[in-house]
């Protein structure tokens, strides 16, 4: 009976290595290559006020289908609508020995996860050590509020390139900021955690576009008024090249291996780790944990493995903003005891650099750990819902209601093209 399961196994692993190809350095260096020659022509494509935008859209959709199609074939993959799944298993054992060598460090680390994801609720969820693992949260969501939050607008004005950033920012000269409304969310955000606080300012942004909307309607601005409450971040189009690459791919790495460190502290299969392509442009990473044993586990398990993601890069945002202060001290000192060096490009060229890295850092971790705790279908808010929340119908309510509000806040990006 054993040599047959022995034999089983054996196929299967045959079977697995068949079909997927193990990526290489040069392998990978081709498909970047190639991304940065499409993301260059895409963006010339759409500075082209001749094209319609609807055909616009098709020749993207189309070329980036196609080059999917050849990743698939290159790496024995499967290619679902454009979007392939480049897996390794060379990170694997990476992932097993820092489980292993900082278990009690990262177990601590997925309760505060727990905490900063659902704040005060987190006492139904939390066993052990609450008087100490509870307020270590709420401090740190505190922190992290109170320090990266106030850096979120300049910094998206200074590195994000697009239409959307100047409207918000005409907003803001024109418009008074609304202190009670910011205080509540930052509040809230303490209190009751990241999941909460995202929904409800999702929730308030659906409000703001469907008012729009109605004007719109009613012929009191133009659909192409609307502002999205979303923009889309692509290196070398709406972000810079080189510093926006480095800056994913750090983020991407740092969340996926947050996922599967605790996924492996729960002995929680990894099958496989890499990148997700969709057509040469990666976008996103991934840790491919055994969803089955994880999701038989109980709630408190569930919320480790899923919070510790979104959770790393809030922490990783709070970080790298001190290192950047840090930095921009040290510049300012050196420039302030050599004047000359302000207008120099060997100094200026790797200050700009540092500066757009660290500040792409500090930015989009932030934006993609509050993002994830939406619970919109696939985002580990949804799962942290799915699996914490008793009563059916109020998940129901929540997952679906936020996938709606999600599809309307970037509804108005259309109209933009």
């Amino acid at each position: 009976m054993s040599e047959n399961v022995n034999q089983n196994l054996t196929q299967n692993n045959q079977n697995e290595a068949i079909l997927n190809k193990e990526p290489t350095l040069p392998d990978m260096l081709i498909i970047f290559m190639i991304a940065a020659i499409i993301v260059t022509l895409f963006t010339y494509l759409f500075k082209v006020e001749s094209i319609p935008g609807i055909f616009k859209i098709g020749i993207v959709i189309i070329t980036l289908y196609m080059i999917s199609l050849s990743i698939a074939k290159m790496f024995n993959s499967h290619s679902s609508f454009g979007i392939v799944m480049v897996r390794s298993k060379k990170y694997n054992a990476i992932i097993e020995e820092i489980a292993k060598k900082f278990k009690y460090t990262f177990m601590f680390f997925a309760d505060i996860s727990i905490v900063m994801a659902f704040g005060v609720f987190s006492y139904f969820l939390i066993k052990e050590n609450k008087k100490i693992i509870i307020p270590v949260g709420l401090i740190l969501t505190l922190l992290v509020n109170f320090f990266v939050i106030p850096f979120i607008f300049p910094l998206t004005t200074q590195l994000i390139s697009a239409r959307e950033i100047s409207e918000y920012q005409q907003q803001a000269q024109t418009q008074r900021p609304n202190l009670t409304a910011s205080l509540i969310l930052f509040g809230l955000s303490v209190l009751f955690g990241y999941v909460t606080s995202s929904f409800i300012l999702l929730a308030l942004q659906s409000l703001l576009i469907i008012d729009l909307f109605i004007k719109a309607l009613n012929n009191q601005i133009s659909a192409d008024k609307i502002t999205p409450g979303a923009v889309p971040v692509i290196p070398g189009v709406t972000i810079p090249l080189i510093e926006g690459i480095i800056a994913l791919a750090i983020i991407l790495v740092v969340h996926e291996s947050a996922h599967g460190i605790i996924a492996r502290i729960h002995e929680i299969e990894i099958k496989s780790t890499g990148l997700v392509f969709f057509g040469p442009i990666p976008i996103g990473a991934f840790v491919d944990a055994d969803e089955q044993t994880l999701f038989k586990k109980d709630s408190v398990t569930v919320s480790r493995v899923v919070a510790s993601g979104p959770v790393s890069n809030l922490l990783l945002s709070l970080i790298v903003l001190m290192i950047l202060i840090s930095f921009n001290i040290l510049a300012f000192f050196i420039v302030s005891s050599i004047p000359e060096l302000k207008n120099d490009l060997i100094f200026k060229t790797p200050y700009e650099f540092i500066f757009k890295t660290l500040g792409l850092l500090v930015l989009l971790n932030f934006m993609i750990g509050f993002i994830n705790m939406i619970p919109v279908p696939f985002f580990d808010g949804s799962h942290l819902v799915n699996h914490t929340i008793p009563n059916e119908f109020v998940r129901k309510v929540i997952v679906y209601s936020s996938l709606a509000m999600f599809v309307l806040a970037v509804i108005p990006i259309l109209f933009r093209i």
